[in-house]
């Protein structure tokens, strides 16, 4: 058997080469997060707003309704 922490670590260092999948969904998170406010007219950012903050304002944790998307959300907004 072998660490995750040694599948995940860069080729040249005697890992796998393995992406972090917690770091790599905070990242994809961060970026949708970036998209939504950039990229306001869209209707995707319109379709995720409406069902997701119901008009209220994506840092209020009372907004969210408890799916994994919006946990995932606010966690990952925690950490930066």
């Amino acid at each position: 058997m072998v660490s995750w922490n040694k599948i995940i670590q860069p080729m040249n260092c005697g890992g796998m080469g393995t992406r972090s999948m917690q770091l790599q969904n905070t990242t994809l998170l961060w970026k949708l997060f970036c998209c939504m406010f950039q990229y306001e007219d869209k209707f995707w950012v319109s379709l995720l707003s409406y069902i997701y903050l119901k008009k209220d304002d994506l840092f209020m944790e009372k907004a969210l309704t408890g799916s994994p998307t919006q946990k995932a959300i606010i966690k990952a907004l925690n950490l930066l």
